[in-house]
């Protein structure tokens, strides 16, 4: 897997996901996104779907990440269009930071947390940009 093109939220937790960017293509004729599959893991389960993402929302999220890691406060959200995939990192001032996760596949739901340590924020950053970096010249 090219990590240029891969998220990892967790990495090495338990509870974790990766976000694999598989390709761009345009949802509506207007809106440029990308076909995504998400991977998680969480306790003993372990589930994947794909989906699609607005490229615009990958970078509010990014922007909404440094914000968190600045100031250790806020929330920054990621979700898919049809909603099969959701990630909320919050930051209440503390070194952990929140991730609440909720994956759909068909009729199977997952939804579960995990606490990270906002050391790991860089690099969540670095992933997104470089998925925004390799997607949005092309789009």
């Amino acid at each position: 897997m090219n990590n240029a093109l891969a998220i990892h939220v967790g990495y090495q937790l338990p509870n974790r996901a990766i976000i694999t960017a598989r390709g761009q293509v345009k949802s509506d004729g207007h809106t440029p996104c990308l076909s995504v599959e998400f991977n998680v893991f969480a306790g003993g389960f372990e589930g994947m779907t794909s989906d699609y993402m607005s490229l615009g929302h990958l970078r509010r999220f990014g922007t909404q990440l440094e914000t968190l890691y600045q100031t250790l406060h806020g929330k920054a959200f990621l979700g898919t269009i049809d909603g099969k995939f959701s990630l909320e990192l919050q930051g209440e001032g503390k070194v952990l930071v929140t991730a609440q996760f909720d994956v759909m596949h068909d009729i199977a739901r997952l939804k579960f947390a995990a606490e990270i340590d906002h050391t790991f924020l860089p690099d969540l950053i670095g992933e997104v940009r470089g998925v925004l970096a390799a997607f949005s010249a092309s789009s």
